[in-house]
């Protein structure tokens, strides 16, 4: 069953899919009639958030959706309504799927009636739950994935969940509304560098069983890219770091626990295993450090490393090799000391962990899992052929590779920062093709627009040479390029590159070529120019040069939209296409 049909199954008293492609309005597909509008034209050229959409819809400081509850389930006028100061005693749930950039203190109306303040908040990296003068706070610990988020409030309680667990909750005594009414709109943010992408917000009159709400997060489940490479004869690469040679990894908690760290300031979740800055009924800046020693093994050949921790929010990570020089690590990205042609001989790390507030009494970072992981040989083999992926060799001008891969593997559309390789600025990989390939197709997420090359390939054994890559300017290169498709869109017409892509938004691409080509396939590398960080995921070379048609079918396959026909009539239906205003009965009719 699609995501959609979860969701009408569970009546909502309004569902908004904004997979609208124009105008103002946004239609509430519940069969209950609560239209919303969209105000400022936010931006809906974004891949979406759930499977089964169309986009996502970009929130800005000017751009937002008014979401009105005005009509009961028999689309009249709602007489029992909620959230209100006549209706203390009705449930209710807020839902929707966001994916936040908010880099400022501004805080930013998510799903909520801000002038009442009801629903839910984001500020500071807390998702804050309103309901009048009552507050409940969660530090989210990973900013750069999709979140599911739920908010409930069920008399006595008032709770948020994300992800499918329950993270924050808090009792309420005799608690009353105060508002006399409830508008709730999603947006807009605080500031204008701040926005957040969302999809399928929802209203419920009612507290949404924790069975419910993850039955909604299982629902949005995509294709393994194995399925979509295979059938075709591709050779994918998920990029995920078991499949390369780990010659020693040290992880928290499970090498040594979280708990041979507690000091003040410190608390300890011996369930979930997490460490925190402690709680304080009185806020105060809170600052607490914590350090350790970590020895390498010897006489075990190794060239590479990675460091990468899970809880971004109020933590940094340093590293020193002499306890004295203290070099801050990029999550994902290599250990400083221990690079790729820079590999140390100490033998040792100092870390050194810095967990920060402002406010310890609301905002509460949080750390999960640290890990470090030593590398001999980062090559990876395409997981259905022979062809290989390397940094090592026909690199030249790339003096220190920062490349790593994720190692877990997460469904493509939560856009988890932790999935694929991670190629940081100035740096670059190579894959080498063993098949005559006509079409390649990936994920890509630039860190900026700037100048880069993003695939290059020299004339090899009668194979042709090709190049797509832009100046710092944006004007698009290309050679042997037959067709560049971003999102289902032909873009092989493009002159710069602001019209292919955006920066920092994940993107489906397929690029054919007018001939052949093999062997060293460069992938962010180009000598004429700097070049960009980026994400790369799901790569997958084809021997065929796919038509239109093809492309739009794998498109389609990875954001499971795939279209069931009516063999005998004239009628192409898909779930997203139809939009059913009375939930017992839907007639189609072929004349």
């Amino acid at each position: 069953m699609s995501y959609q049909l979860k969701v009408i199954k569970d009546s909502p008293i309004g569902f908004w899919t904004l997979d609208e492609s124009s105008g103002a309005t946004a239609y509430d597909i519940s069969g209950c009639g609560n239209h919303a509008t969209y105000i400022g034209s936010p931006a809906n050229n974004t891949l979406p958030l759930i499977v089964g959409g169309i986009s996502g819809t970009k929130i800005t400081n000017t751009a937002y959706i008014t979401t009105p509850t005005t009509y009961d389930y028999y689309g009249s006028v709602a007489s029992g309504g909620f959230g209100n100061k006549y209706t203390s005693d009705n449930d209710f749930t807020i839902e929707a799927w966001i994916y936040p950039k908010v880099s400022t203190a501004n805080i930013a109306t998510i799903f909520a009636d801000t002038t009442n303040s009801v629903g839910l908040f984001w500020q500071n990296g807390n998702l804050i739950f309103k309901l009048n003068s009552e507050r409940l706070d969660y530090t989210v610990a990973n900013l750069k994935r999709v979140l599911h988020v739920v908010a409930v409030y069920s008399v006595y309680n008032m709770s948020i969940y994300v992800n499918g667990s329950m993270v924050a909750t808090k009792s309420l005594v005799d608690f009353k509304f105060t508002n006399t009414s409830l508008n709730l709109q999603i947006g807009p943010t605080g500031h204008a560098s701040d926005s957040f992408i969302v999809d399928a917000p929802a209203v419920y009159r009612y507290s949404l069983s924790l069975n419910k709400i993850n039955n909604h997060l299982q629902a949005n489940n995509s294709l393994p890219p194995i399925q979509i490479a295979y059938p075709e004869n591709g050779q994918l690469f998920e990029f995920y770091d078991n499949g390369i040679s780990n010659k020693f990894r040290f992880k928290y908690p499970q090498s040594k626990s979280w708990a041979n760290f507690i000091s003040t300031g410190l608390s300890y979740n011996s369930v979930d295993q997490y460490l925190s800055i402690e709680y304080a009924a009185e806020a105060i800046a809170k600052t607490v450090y914590i350090t350790d020693l970590i020895s390498i093994p010897s006489g075990i050949t190794m060239d590479s490393s990675k460091i990468e921790w899970e809880g971004y929010n109020g933590i940094t990570v340093e590293t020193s090799i002499d306890n004295s020089t203290w070099v801050q690590c990029v999550n994902g990205q290599p250990i400083p000391q221990y690079r790729l042609n820079s590999f140390s001989s100490a033998g040792l790390v100092y870390i050194k962990i810095t967990m920060s507030t402002t406010d310890n009494s609301k905002y509460l970072p949080r750390l999960y899992s640290l890990s470090l992981s030593f590398y001999n040989n980062q090559t990876l083999y395409a997981e259905n052929g022979g062809s290989y992926m390397s940094t090592f060799e026909s690199l030249g001008g790339v003096s220190n590779p920062s490349v790593s891969m994720g190692s877990i593997k997460h469904p493509i559309l939560s856009r988890d920062y932790n999935n694929g390789i991670r190629v940081a600025a100035n740096s670059g990989f190579y894959i080498n093709s063993n098949i005559s390939t006509k079409t390649i197709e990936f994920f890509y997420t630039p860190d900026a627009l700037t100048n880069s090359g993003l695939i290059t390939s020299v004339s090899n054994n009668g194979y042709a040479a090709s190049n797509f890559s832009w100046s710092d300017g944006g004007t698009i290169s290309k050679t042997n390029i037959n067709s560049i498709y971003v999102n289902g869109v032909d873009k092989s017409s493009a002159t710069n590159i602001s019209s292919v892509f955006n920066a920092q938004d994940l993107h489906h691409v397929i690029i054919t070529y007018t001939a052949a080509i093999s062997g060293p396939i460069k992938f962010n590398y180009e000598s004429s120019y700097q070049m960009v960080g980026s994400l790369i995921q799901n790569l997958c070379l084809y021997e065929d040069q796919f038509s239109a048609g093809n492309i739009l079918i794998h498109y389609n396959l990875y954001l499971g939209r795939t279209a069931a026909i009516a063999e005998d009539s004239h009628i192409a239906l898909t779930e997203n296409s139809v939009i059913a205003y009375n939930n017992d009965w839907l007639v189609i009719q072929n004349i």
